[in-house]
């Protein structure tokens, strides 16, 4: 398990271990099959069986045992990973976007049950766990600054109480400095309608010597139509040319393309049923 309080870096041993971020030095060693489950979750535009499947086989008892420890829709990210099966799995907080007895289900259920024999590391501040840990890193501004069990780590002097503290500080300030702000942006507010109301005050008293003056009035014609298309193309050609404006519509339009088409194909990959109906030409 990797603790650590809010930007200690707990993420990026995870990523480092997938090989997502660069080495600046050192190597590293991965033995076995690796499940990744990131902090924020990534669900394809796929049916919920095809999102846990994810290009494996389906098998309905395995389907249905993975559900019942999982669900929704961060939990649906660690269903796909269980279902998986594999030998190493990197866990990014699970449990921070569901409520605490949820969370405790997972553990007891899923990572603690199902994941029961598998290598699993998981990032969490949620210290009510770390006494199921087999081993602890603790980090600090990106630093291992202890390592061990939770009883080791207490006889190193180790307090998680001022550890709890520290986060919840954070947060406290956090919170103090947005409450400052809106009672800032208040103040901002009454001045601001102060200032119209003496703008309206000033506005009505020129209107009431203006009624009294006499002015010459004139009436004015106006004319409604709606503009062609035609009148916007010319627009913008006559903003630049339109060797210009083609090929510009066109790199808008095609990154739009390719993202749909890859989210199509995505959820056909993801479902083995849709994947087996299509044509090869496609597959290939």
């Amino acid at each position: 398990m990797i603790i650590g309080v809010v930007g200690s870096r707990k993420s990026s041993i995870g990523v480092a271990l997938i090989g997502d971020i660069d080495k600046q030095g050192g190597s590293n060693h991965v033995d076995g099959t690796i499940a990744y489950c990131p902090q924020t979750a990534w669900i394809n535009n796929s049916t919920v069986s095809g999102n846990i499947t994810f290009g494996s086989t389906f098998q309905e008892d395995k389907y249905k045992k993975v559900v019942r420890v999982c669900g929704q829709r961060a939990r649906i990210q660690l269903a796909k990973a269980v279902y998986s099966d594999r030998d190493i799995y990197i866990l990014d907080d699970p449990l921070s976007a569901v409520d605490a007895h949820v969370g405790r289900f997972l553990l007891e259920e899923c990572i603690d049950g199902e994941l029961k024999g598998k290598t699993r590391l998981l990032m969490t501040n949620q210290l009510q766990f770390i006494v199921r840990a087999d081993n602890i890193i603790l980090l600090s501004k990106g630093l291992i600054a202890a390592q061990g069990t939770s009883k080791q780590l207490k006889e190193q002097g180790i307090n998680f109480d001022e550890f709890i503290i520290k986060s919840t500080n954070k947060d406290k300030k956090s919170k103090h400095h947005h409450l400052h702000h809106h009672n800032d942006k208040q103040e901002e507010t009454k001045k601001e309608e102060r200032m119209e109301q003496k703008e309206e005050f000033n506005d009505n008293k020129d209107n009431k010597q203006n009624k009294a003056a006499k002015q010459i009035m004139t009436e004015e014609e106006q004319e409604t139509e709606s503009v062609s298309w035609g009148s916007y193309f010319y627009y913008i050609l006559s903003l630049c040319p339109w060797q210009i404006v083609i090929p510009y519509f066109l790199l808008i339009a095609i990154p739009e393309v390719i993202q749909v088409y890859q989210s199509w194909w995505m959820g056909i990959v993801g479902d083995p049923l849709r994947y087996s109906q299509i044509s090869y030409h496609w597959k290939v």
